[in-house]
């Protein structure tokens, strides 16, 4: 008998049985445990293998190959380019959200800054290497010009497909046909198409190196013969050469009274007549003798008054922001009227800062602008509005100036300073370039 067994017989039934029950429960407990053990270790493997997935699926989505260094345009350069640059794919993606379909997003290369998606690192290398293209001295929205194609045309046999190829929007191009139907002659010189308002200059500029303008002969009259303006007729005025409308406004003009014209150099008065024609039709004039009876004014003790007209100014010598009426009135096709409208669209903008501005001056036709262009010279503008100092009813009266933008300027200035130079009205973006071309002229950054 072994001394373990000498032991157990040892003790008491009941303590025999309370030890086998103790270990029973000892073994199942041990049983359970140990399965328990095992179920955790293996759900915490199952879950370990899944998060490893989920961070190789994380690592391959958010890959990005080495960053390349490169001069790149921030206006123009594409999703590909940002990812090669060493953005993530959602940081170039809110790359070229903020850019959209801006062609100037970004005039400097500090603008990048303004985007968050980037951290600060990453932002002053792409600094560093964005190239963004000025153009000195110019002041106008330029728009890029991929897909657009160059090639010759007529503007008044253009189609509205042909100048979409151009580079005009639809807009523009509807725009065009239109002006090109109301306009008598359509779009015949280079003048009447930089006179269209819907264009940018940029556009313009090289839409009018691409035309293909018909050659139109001297003004001359389609036919020569004796007339007397107090009683010539409507058809006689058109075949002389004088369009329908002139000929009606000499009509209006001489208002069914009997004499209107007492020599032939009045006929200078009609507005409404091309001033070249005139000139060549003055020595056709025969005025008839009024009939007897007939109430003229008399003059008494005095002689007839002799008009002569003074002689024509040297070439580009008229100083079109200083000239006075008497001094505009020896230009030709100028009279008292034309001179002061010259003078009071100057007056209202103070002074003109091209002479293609001057020429939209209302009651000046083109043949008469034409003719008087080259005696014009342009001094510089007389009178401008101190953009740092100036109140908001100050810069409204000016008349390219509206009350939304004076507000603008006014309020952008009290919040961030005084300007320092036209560079730094391009911060407001309620502000484009057509206008900030038409404005700066005429604001002093003292």
């Amino acid at each position: 008998m072994s001394k373990w067994q000498m032991r157990w017989d040892g003790y008491a039934s009941w303590q025999r049985l309370g030890g086998a029950v103790l270990f029973s429960l000892v073994l199942v407990a041990t049983v359970v445990i140990g399965s328990r053990t095992l179920t955790f270790s293996d759900r915490y493997q199952s879950a370990t293998v899944a998060l490893r997935a989920q961070f190789a699926v994380a690592d391959a989505r958010d890959f990005r190959p080495e960053a390349e260094d490169f001069v790149f345009d921030p206006n123009v350069v594409s999703k590909d380019d940002l990812l090669r640059l060493g953005l993530s794919a959602r940081q170039a993606n809110s790359f070229l959200k903020f850019r959209g379909k801006r062609t100037n997003a970004f005039r400097k290369p500090n603008d990048l800054r303004k985007l968050y998606a980037l951290d600060d690192a990453l932002k002053d290398r792409l600094v560093g290497l964005a190239r963004v293209e000025n153009v000195k001295n110019t002041y106008v929205r330029s728009r890029s010009l991929s897909g657009v194609q160059s090639f010759r045309f007529a503007p008044n046999a253009v189609t509205i497909t042909e100048l979409e190829r151009l580079g005009l929007r639809p807009y523009q191009a509807k725009a065009w046909i239109t002006y090109r139907t109301k306009v008598p002659g359509g779009i015949a010189t280079a003048r009447q198409l930089n006179k269209l308002r819907f264009l940018d200059p940029a556009l313009k500029s090289r839409l009018l190196a691409l035309a293909d303008f018909p050659e139109l002969p001297p003004p001359s009259l389609a036919a020569e013969f004796p007339f007397d303006p107090n009683t010539i007729s409507l058809d006689s005025l058109q075949l002389l050469g004088f369009p329908e409308y002139q000929a009606k406004g000499l009509l209006h003009y001489r208002a069914g009274r009997p004499i209107t014209f007492r020599k032939p150099e009045d006929l200078r008065r009609v507005k409404s007549l091309d001033s070249i024609l005139v000139e060549l039709a003055l020595p056709l004039i025969d005025i008839a003798p009024p009939p007897p009876g007939s109430a003229l004014p008399i003059r008494i003790g005095t002689a007839p008054t002799v008009y002569t007209r003074a002689p024509l100014p040297a070439l580009a010598s008229v100083d079109l922001n200083a000239a006075d009426t008497t001094l505009l009135k020896t230009l030709p096709g100028i009279g008292s009227y034309r001179a002061r409208r010259l003078i009071r669209y100057r007056d209202v903008l103070g002074g003109f800062y091209d002479l293609e501005q001057a020429a939209t001056t209302r009651g000046i036709p083109d043949s008469t602008w034409q003719t008087i262009l080259p005696y014009l010279a342009l001094g510089p503008i007389y009178r401008q509005l101190s953009v740092n100092r100036a109140t908001v009813e100050e810069l409204r009266r000016h008349p390219n100036i509206n009350s939304k933008l004076a507000n603008t300027v006014v309020r952008f200035r009290e919040k961030h300073g005084a300007f320092r130079s036209p560079e730094d009205l391009r911060q407001i973006r309620s502000l484009n370039d057509y206008t900030l071309a038409k404005i700066v002229p005429y604001l002093s950054f003292e």
